[in-house]
């Protein structure tokens, strides 16, 4: 009696990934290691069973090779290949049918990165790179966060406060049934420009919301933060000075991972934070303004959106061939605090570098 119970406990432990089972839930990367020893150390040390494995970030990094790839096959644990470093659909697809080819097996761990700063996923991405590997035969493990504010239409708190804007509309005199037959237009309208597909419209960009103007609207990059809020039209936008192209590619979601799969969180987790920011004014109009304008008491935020801004701009450049002409650099006048001004600084000290952008630390 006392085995069949110990070994349903033992089945209940288990974990299955199609169709096979690990009796350790834990999977462990192999980036990152002082050497390859110390890596095999603690995998063993670990106890998993699933080793993930960067077919890009080994390449890059020189390891390479039939040594680096005996040590992890004298593990005996399952591969599990990834698509880390991949930050498009067509470099994930294609790095995990090398890995399919290179390890013999129809697992994958799916990324698609859409924020070099917070490796947040690109989901848009991430979906249609998991629908063609499926359909290719890949068993696929898509690396995703809890990010449910992208299945969100409408926010759960919307319709408490949009009627403050439409009250007016009521005594000024517009009948009910205008309101009614524009806003239901308004509605309506947003099927069509919730799309990757359709690029820009030539002139109609001046004047309507179009799916490009609408895809800075949704993108969390620091420059498209709160743009593009017109419905039909986007010239209230450029009016009111909210208004930004679409430049690099959007990416979606929202800009600190959520940290849990409770929708009613994602609809307070917000409020919470406001309130937490208002707290921590010293006068009462400040606490208020909290709640009207963004950025009020969080200066650091703020600097850091400025930065990021600053460094999307001078990649730009730099991708464009603008800032690579060393000659160019060395003919600027050096101030007298500079290495350059020093003579007592080596030559290759004051050789100009290729600009190596880093992001800001937090």
């Amino acid at each position: 009696m006392r085995s069949r119970s110990s070994r349903r406990d033992r089945e209940a432990e288990l974990v299955a990934f199609y169709g096979k089972e690990f009796a350790s839930r834990l999977l462990i990367g192999t980036a990152g290691y002082p050497s390859p020893a110390i890596m095999q150390d603690a995998v063993r040390a670990s106890g998993a069973e699933i080793v993930t494995v960067s077919l890009r970030r080994e390449s890059a990094g020189g390891r390479m090779g039939n040594a680096f790839w005996s040590l992890i096959w004298e593990l005996g644990v399952t591969v599990l290949p990834n698509t880390a470093g991949c930050r498009s659909v067509r470099e994930a697809v294609t790095t995990a049918q090398l890995a399919r080819e290179l390890f013999d097996t129809p697992w994958i761990k799916l990324e698609v990165i859409g924020d070099e700063e917070t490796l947040q996923p690109e989901v848009v991405g991430l979906v249609e790179a998991a629908a063609i590997l499926v359909k290719d035969g890949f068993e696929v493990f898509a690396y995703c966060t809890e990010d449910l504010t992208v299945a969100l239409r409408q926010g759960a708190f919307q319709a408490w406060f949009a009627w403050i804007f439409y009250l007016p509309l009521a005594v000024i005199g517009f009948p009910p049934l205008m309101f009614l037959t524009v806003s239901s237009f308004n509605t309506l309208y947003q099927f069509w420009i919730h799309t990757r597909t359709i690029g820009r419209l030539g002139p109609l960009e001046l004047v309507l919301n179009t799916p490009s103007n609408h895809r800075v609207h949704h993108g969390r990059n620091p420059k498209y933060i709160d743009r593009n809020h017109g419905g039909t039209l986007i010239i209230w936008d450029r009016l009111f000075g909210t208004f930004q192209g679409e430049e690099e590619e959007p990416v979606y979601g929202i800009t600190k991972p959520l940290a849990s799969w409770n929708p009613v969180w994602a609809n307070l987790h917000y409020w919470v934070e406001l309130a937490r920011t208002a707290r921590r004014a010293n006068r009462f109009s400040d606490q208020v303004r909290v709640f009207l304008k963004p950025g009020v008491l969080d200066p650091q935020g703020k600097a850091i959106n400025e930065a990021l801004h600053r460094l999307g701009h001078l990649r730009r450049l730099h991708a464009a061939g603008v800032i690579h002409d060393q000659q160019r650099l060395q003919a600027r006048p050096a101030p007298a605090d500079s290495p350059a001004f020093n003579p007592r600084v080596s030559a290759r000290a004051r050789e100009p570098a290729c600009p190596q952008i880093r992001p800001p630390l937090p």
